[in-house]
């Protein structure tokens, strides 16, 4: 009866669907090209290549693979629509179940609307895995007493996607599952009922991270997870300060190959402290780019090179300057919780040869659009400025509106477990992105935006829900 009446709600809920889809698109089909990024030719070489790159997962390459099957260029990010589409709507028919199609309608509108996420699922990237892989999550812990096989397999699969589209995706997933299981324990939750949810969400993950290993088996790199993710690290503990100060220590006699980086970074630091108000993204990571993509590996003998030396430098570094280190992971989790504009991802790549020349000769039929694109003319920038003050306002009011509606949601409509947990595991989730991001990457922009409009999604949701109920006590009376 269950299933049957879920069913239902699906097929009345199919022109919500087409309805969101087109509205998440719109950005994109009015920039004439579907945004990209600077690493939006490496995951679709992947693809066309089917190896790994070194640096991140074939998954998302693949992903773009499989979808031009409905569009060459647009299929990715039709169907990055379509699945946030149907996960908001899961969501939102979770949590508020008797919210009428027509207030759906002015949800998803409002979310377009007020919030960077149609940015995400118009750009070939992975970076909107994030949010559905939240959204994956908390959609099976709201409904773990009644989950069915059938409604694990659809969650589980999200699951599995998100963490194989992109590498921080594991590790975030992993503290905010973390965090609902906690919550569980807390509220002393069944354990027969409530090991549906970590049985599907362990089987997804260690899914992902097996099909993340065959591939770079495939791709000859051998059994792991990033084959050179200890150079990212390294190069974030490089800017950190800690992992600089190791450098100068242990290559004043140089034996290792990465002490041959340590001229440039010293240079790249320099101009960091010369301008130490800046905000612009470059100057805030400055060495770490020196050290990835400005020179310091090919000084050093190429990236596996550095590969080689990058995990005894970084164990010396933290083992040397452990509390900076610990102090600069913290101050970076809370830069990176403040920075969440939408500008700097969706600069013109039109200076980028090898981007011009990949689009050009793989995509010729669409190389006019690509030319001619708003970003390519650099026109994005001018909206993105005036909408980014609009996002941060909507932020710290649904900031406000959120606190407000948990203590009005306090019976009736909704149950006050499943918003608390809502909340709860939201919180740690753009806690963990923040961590993660800028404690194990860089502080850029794009990372914590791409997951900040999911406060004000909620936030919508509940006011709405709000509103209907208000209507009904009035009709009511």
């Amino acid at each position: 009866m269950i299933q049957q009446i879920k069913y239902q709600t699906f097929i009345s809920q199919i022109p919500l669907i087409l309805f969101g889809t087109i509205l998440f698109l719109f950005p994109a089909l009015w920039n004439g090209f579907p945004f990209i990024f600077t690493d939006t030719l490496s995951y679709i070489t992947s693809g066309i290549e089917l190896t790994a790159p070194f640096d991140r997962p074939i998954f998302y390459g693949l992903f773009i693979r499989t979808t031009s099957i409905i569009n060459k260029i647009w299929g990715e990010v039709i169907c990055q629509s379509v699945l946030l589409t149907v996960l908001l709507l899961r969501f939102a028919n979770t949590l508020l179940p008797r919210l009428s199609n027509g207030y759906l309608y002015l949800w998803l509108l409002l979310v377009v609307l007020l919030t960077p996420a149609p940015w995400y699922t118009g750009q070939i990237s992975p970076d909107i895995f994030t949010p559905i892989l939240f959204l994956a999550l908390i959609i099976l812990a709201l409904t773990y007493k009644e989950s069915t096989i059938s409604n694990g397999i659809f969650i589980g699969s999200f699951l599995c996607l998100s963490v194989c589209v992109h590498s921080s995706n594991l590790l975030i997933g992993a503290i905010t599952a973390g965090s609902i299981i906690f919550w569980f324990i807390v509220k002393r939750s069944a354990w027969k009922l409530w090991k549906k949810f970590l049985i599907i969400v362990c089987v997804a993950f260690i899914s992902g991270i097996l099909f993340i290993i065959s591939s770079n088996i495939w791709s000859n790199y051998g059994a792991t997870l990033n084959p050179t993710g200890k150079v990212f690290i390294l190069a974030r503990i490089l800017e950190d300060g800690p992992g600089l100060k190791y450098l100068r220590d242990i290559c004043k006699e140089p034996e290792l190959k990465t002490c041959a980086s340590l001229p440039l970074l010293e240079k790249a630091r320099k101009v960091e402290v010369d301008d130490p108000e800046s905000k612009s993204p470059e100057l805030r990571n400055l060495v770490a780019s020196s050290f990835l993509w400005g020179g310091g590996l090919t000084a050093s003998g190429g990236i596996f090179s550095v590969n080689r030396e990058a995990g005894s430098i970084i164990k010396g570094a933290i083992k040397t300057y452990p509390s900076e280190q610990f102090g600069a992971l913290i101050r970076n989790m809370g830069y990176q919780l403040k920075v969440f504009s939408v500008e700097n991802q969706f600069n013109s790549t039109l200076k980028i040869e090898a981007m011009n020349q990949f689009f050009n000769t793989h995509y010729s039929d669409f190389y006019g659009d690509y030319l001619n694109s708003l970003q390519s003319l650099g026109k994005i920038g001018a909206l993105t400025h005036l909408l980014n003050p609009i996002y941060f306002y909507v932020v710290i009011f649904s900031i406000i509106s959120l606190l407000g509606s948990y203590f009005l949601f306090l019976q009736g409509f909704i149950s006050p477990e499943k918003i608390s947990l809502t909340l709860f595991s939201l919180c740690f989730f753009i806690g963990a992105n923040a961590l993660i991001t800028g404690g194990l990457s860089g502080i850029f922009d794009r990372y914590q935006s791409r997951v900040i409009w999911l406060l004000p999604a909620v936030s919508i949701l509940l006011l709405l829900g709000l509103l209907k109920r208000s209507k009904s006590v009035i009709t009511e009376g």
